[in-house]
């Protein structure tokens, strides 16, 4: 079956679809649309001096989507990854957790900065 039916000259052929491995299931497990949406609202966050507090709802989002991952790609491993688990989540858990668990303790303890009303 051609990938490209309609352009001339151009005869990549797709084959069958590849044998099961981690590498698939991590794919397989990424949204690429869930990190262009969330590295533009960070990147739009960090252009700002002050946030209001709900602005940090979208990189909870992305926490939780990597969270997600994690106990799919580790703890759930042997049970959904065909390879056994991945190693790598290991590695992403150390960045990421700390980092959740900063956002969580600013959502909750920071203090309003915003101008006062009178």
């Amino acid at each position: 079956m051609e990938a490209f039916q309609d352009a001339p000259g151009i005869d990549i052929l797709v084959g069958p679809e590849p044998a099961p491995s981690n590498v698939l299931f991590m794919l397989s497990c990424l949204a690429a649309e869930n990190f262009f949406v969330s590295s533009t609202a960070l990147a739009m966050i960090l252009t700002q001096e002050t946030v209001p507090r709900w602005a940090l709802l979208t990189p909870f989002a992305q926490l939780a989507w990597n969270l997600k991952n994690h106990v799919a790609w580790y703890f759930l491993g042997n049970h959904f990854a065909p390879e056994g688990p991945l190693i790598f989540a290991l590695l992403d858990m150390v960045l990421i957790w700390p980092i959740t668990g900063i956002y969580a303790h600013h959502f909750v303890t920071a203090r309003n900065v915003g101008p006062k009303k009178d």
